[in-house]
């Protein structure tokens, strides 16, 4: 049973990958001739391939070749060295197929979309736990469709990004900060899973210090011994990191400090040194407030969305899902975090925060009640009406309207109203 439904979740999700890939550069490619932040759509070696080609492919391609390329200044990503690792392996294990005839940089795009596409199975892995998918139900594949048309997502699966790990770090903590207490307390795995994946995005320890956070105030006690014990699993493994090449012929280079000053301009600012625009204590918070309300203000329909369900959950005298009470409690800390680090860009860091408890509730909310179709097709068009990197174009903090984005408020509306109707009927009872 359980080989049968790992085989269609494998299945299920390259074949919405491919789907949503013709989707966004065939058929809904209204937008893909235009340059975008750091990324351009390119005819692949003139065939009629559409790739997206990341500013990031130079340096990642560069890093995987070598471990002296690694430790090279070129690399900005020595933070990273699991995931560059994990690209390097896979380089290695494609190049064996040689009698394919592919270059050296068809082999470097290849196993950086299949690194990409085992990310987000662990994604929709820990979806399936989270909403309990048994998989016996067409829904349940419209539900995972739903999931990997999120904007963000969809978008990083054909991008040289680490962008899905921090979804599918925030869904790991979520699973598990769902469970019952006693598990809480006593989560060590949990703890040296986040501490390995530090070694692919330094933002695993966040999550892992926001779950013992957020324990604490479950728990209403403080287990010391425990919290220092699982505080170490998450810091021990970019510890050992650091030491091995401290005591190597390499040198680590922290391109974030070097380069953006990320978080470290905190520490300059209180010391009264010289600091860019957005990295003092006067003006970080005015910046961060302008992108978030930029943010909010472009997806502003997911936000009336969200209201108006919690709206009638309430109106029907029911409670929030306690998935998305957690969810919005784990992204309030995930927000703080990222409006410190001195960098204040129109999308994707807030989209870590906001843009992942919107889109994520709005799935949950569609099993809440009860896989409603009109509300399942509203929130599904919604997500594909967003046009390729479009949220990116820093002049845009409004929503902007399309044919797809219509029909999803149509949809909506239809939702809405037969919710008030019924709720009509049953007072009228009463």
């Amino acid at each position: 049973m359980l080989k049968n439904k790992t085989y269609k979740l494998f299945i299920s999700t390259f074949f919405f990958v491919i789907l949503l890939y013709v989707f966004d550069f065939y058929i809904f490619d209204n937008s893909t001739n235009l340059q975008f932040w750091c990324v351009e759509i390119n005819n692949f070696q003139q065939q009629n391939i559409r790739i997206p080609i990341h500013c990031d492919e130079g340096p990642y391609q560069f890093a995987s070749e070598s471990v002296e390329n690694f430790f090279d200044k070129v690399n900005p990503y020595q933070g990273r060295p699991l995931f560059v690792f994990a690209l390097s392996l896979f380089r290695y294990v494609f190049s064996i197929f040689s009698f394919f005839n592919l270059s050296e940089y068809q082999i470097f795009r290849l196993s950086f979309v299949f690194m990409q596409i085992l990310i987000l199975i662990c994604i929709v892995i820990e979806f399936a736990k989270l909403i309990n998918l048994k998989f016996d139900k067409i829904i349940d594949y419209f539900l995972i469709f739903s999931l990997i048309s999120i904007p963000s997502i969809r978008w990083n699966v054909f991008l040289s990004s680490v962008g899905n790990i921090p979804f599918l770090l925030f869904l790991l903590v979520l699973n598990n900060y769902l469970k019952v207490n006693s598990e809480i307390k006593q989560n060590k795995k949990l703890f040296v899973i986040l501490g390995f994946f530090s070694l692919a995005h330094l933002s695993a320890i966040l999550y892992g210090s926001i779950f013992l956070l957020l324990s604490i105030f479950k728990e209403r006690k403080i287990f010391l011994y425990q919290t220092l014990v699982n505080f170490s699993y998450l810091v021990i493994f970019q510890i050992f990191y650091r030491t091995i090449i401290y005591f190597s012929n390499y040198e680590f280079y922290d391109w974030h400090r070097d380069v953006h000053n990320q978080f470290y301009w905190i520490i300059d600012s209180i010391k009264g040194e010289p600091t860019t625009n957005c990295q003092t204590l006067d003006t970080f918070l005015l910046c961060n407030t302008q992108i978030t309300q930029s943010y909010i203000g472009y997806f502003a329909i997911s936000v009336i969305f969200t209201l108006f369900l919690i709206l009638i959950l309430r109106l029907q005298n029911k409670k929030t899902p306690e998935s998305i009470k957690s969810s919005f409690k784990i992204n309030i800390f995930v927000f703080v975090f990222w409006s410190l680090q001195g960098i204040y860009e129109p999308f994707r860091f807030v989209n870590y925060s906001i843009g992942y408890f919107l889109f994520l509730s709005l799935i949950i909310f569609v099993v809440e009640f009860k896989y409603n179709p009109y509300l399942l097709f509203s929130v599904l068009i919604y997500s594909l009406s967003v046009p390729y990197l479009e949220p990116y174009n820093s002049a845009l903090d409004t929503p902007q309207l399309n044919v797809l984005t219509i029909i999803s408020v149509v949809f909506f509306f239809i939702f809405v109203r037969n919710e008030f109707a019924s709720l009509k009927i049953e007072n009228n009872k009463n």
